[in-house]
């Protein structure tokens, strides 16, 4: 099975959770499909490891550039430290403030090191910085062996605590996946999102009948790459802003390819002329592919993820 192929599977578990908790399958039938589901993971991650600079780096660098996204932070890297070596597991930001972060925490690890007494504790950093860019470090891991830690820089006063936090903790289980099970290390991140998101639909479909629209830019790193980190992040916040204001509701990024937004049924005519979006950044127009659902009750938010993907749901292509 190929990584792509990963999505499908995922939405296959939700799908047997349901069943089985409907009464649908019994034990046995699900124990057997968990199984082959585990046997098809395991298969996606041996392909993974087939190329570690390409698949890891794609694989990690949603979780940093959500981050960096999400909390108006330059750059998000997670560190390993031995006694002997200062190692970044993955990063995503700006590589000229990654140097001197790596700089820093070399000539600090002593101090770094005797500072992390407990895990998830925020250390004493936000008087240091680097690069005229406020430095908050917390360690995600601590034994006798290493210490692993999660960093970010910022200059933003918009930058939160609580969700650099909030990310640490995913960088977490994150790396205990990839640790301890030997899985593709972005599983339990793309499981956090996707429950966040069908917790957020059960909440609002209870109330009315929703449309959620998912916006695929699929060409984009192959447009922008050239320009550079700080513009990707640039384009993807000028993509959430025109959403955000276009439907006056609130956007959620699942990646830096995909966006969501949710609307009440009835607010969502999008055969409209003037329900196209046009995207444009630099006076380059960015190609999409737009997808709807419209959800009727809670039954259909556990078919979700597997409809908004599939071709049926395709509604409008922005081409260049």
């Amino acid at each position: 099975m190929s990584k792509k192929a990963l999505p499908g599977v995922i939405r296959s578990i939700h799908t047997t959770i349901k069943d089985f908790s409907s009464g649908s399958i019994d034990m046995e039938e699900a124990k057997t499909l968990y199984n082959d589901y585990l046997k098809k993971i395991d298969n996606a991650s041996q392909v993974e490891k087939a190329d570690t600079h390409n698949g890891l780096f794609h694989s990690s660098r949603n979780l940093c550039y959500m981050h960096n996204i999400e909390n108006f932070s330059l750059l998000s890297t997670v560190y390993i430290l031995t006694a002997k070596s200062i190692d970044v597991v993955y990063t995503y930001g700006n590589s000229s403030l990654q140097n001197k972060l790596n700089d820093y925490i070399e000539n600090n690890k002593t101090e770094i090191s005797f500072a992390a007494t407990a895990e998830m504790k925020l250390l004493d950093s936000t008087d240091k910085k680097v690069d005229g860019n406020t430095l908050f470090l917390v360690p995600i891991a601590i034994n006798s062996r290493f210490i692993i830690l999660f960093a970010s820089a910022s200059s933003s006063s918009y930058f939160s605590v609580n969700v650099f936090l909030q990310f640490a903790g995913y960088n977490r289980k994150f790396l205990s996946l990839l640790l301890d099970n030997n899985q593709p290390i972005l599983f339990d991140f793309s499981y956090r999102l996707s429950h966040y998101i069908r917790e957020k639909l059960l909440e609002l479909v209870q109330k009315e009948e929703i449309t959620v629209r998912l916006f695929l830019f699929s060409t984009l790193h192959k447009t922008f790459d050239h320009m550079g980190v700080h513009s990707i992040i640039e384009i993807s916040r000028t993509i959430k802003k025109k959403i955000e204001d276009h439907f006056k509701s609130q956007c959620q990024p699942i990646s830096l390819n995909e966006y969501l937004v949710i609307l009440p049924a009835q607010e969502s005519d999008f055969t409209q002329p003037r329900h196209i979006i046009d995207f444009v950044y630099n006076n380059i127009n960015i190609p999409y592919k737009l997808h709807t659902v419209t959800l009727h009750n809670e039954d259909d938010v556990y078919t979700f993820w597997s409809r908004i993907y599939s071709d049926q749901s395709l509604l409008h292509t922005k081409s260049l």
